[in-house]
């Protein structure tokens, strides 16, 4: 992933801690011809979850579509 640039992996830490990871990688649909965004994994430590975490994950995936 890292080496090839395959995907995009969005990391949260907090204190020096991961905490939660999103991976994702651009995709061409045929059918609606548009680019887009497959989303392969959102991971959030339960301690951090329902803080906004996710949220932001989504916030910065939707930019990258745009």
């Amino acid at each position: 992933i890292f080496e090839k640039k395959i995907a995009t992996v969005l990391i949260a830490e907090y204190n020096e801690e991961i905490i939660g990871y999103a991976i994702y990688y651009p995709i061409f649909g045929s059918f609606a011809a548009e680019a887009g965004v497959h989303l392969e994994d959102v991971l959030l430590n339960e301690k951090y979850r329902h803080c906004g975490l996710g949220r932001k994950f989504f916030s910065k995936i939707e930019e990258f579509v745009k």
